[in-house]
């Protein structure tokens, strides 16, 4: 079992509302692609969220009345890193002679178009052929993708 905890966050808010948090998260996916395969006991929505919000920019992140977050996961960053590293989780559980559906309940709490293309990622055994674009193709067409420039339909990718 793998945890990883905040303990100087007590009164402090959030702490994905601190960018060395999100750094720090960030980086250890760098490093371990398929972190989301070791964190399959964590309450529904917690992994999503600590991956969601070590992939968004500051400005993503909104902090709530009651020191919760919210995370806007049609950024196209974001949704990008989160097709990446479900994708990755995915074929390191198979490596592993494991199954990979076991990670659905990281999905649960998704949006529901999010979650069902996520869903596809994590259930393909084509691996090698999957791609983002492929991934973004299944969302629904009336989707919106927000990117830096404006608003993308899944069919624009």
């Amino acid at each position: 079992m793998m945890m990883i905890v905040y303990p100087d966050f007590g009164d402090k808010g959030n702490p994905y509302l601190d960018s060395d948090v999100r750094r720090f998260l960030r980086g250890f996916y760098d490093r371990v692609p398929h972190l989301l395969y070791y964190l399959t006991d964590t309450p529904d929505a917690a992994s999503m969220i600590a991956c969601a919000a070590a992939h968004s920019r500051d400005a993503d992140i909104i902090s709530l009345e009651d020191r919760t977050i919210a995370i806007p996961i049609n950024h196209l960053h974001t949704l990008v890193a989160l097709i990446f590293l479900v994708h990755k989780a995915a074929i390191f559980a198979r490596s592993v002679r494991d199954d990979p559906s076991k990670l659905r309940g990281h999905l649960r709490s998704l949006d529901p178009s999010v979650r069902d293309m996520l869903t596809t990622v994590l259930l393909d055994k084509e691996d090698s052929d999957r791609t983002v674009g492929d991934a973004i193709g299944l969302l629904p067409p009336d989707f919106i993708i927000i990117t830096d420039d404006g608003e993308l339909r899944p069919s624009d990718v």
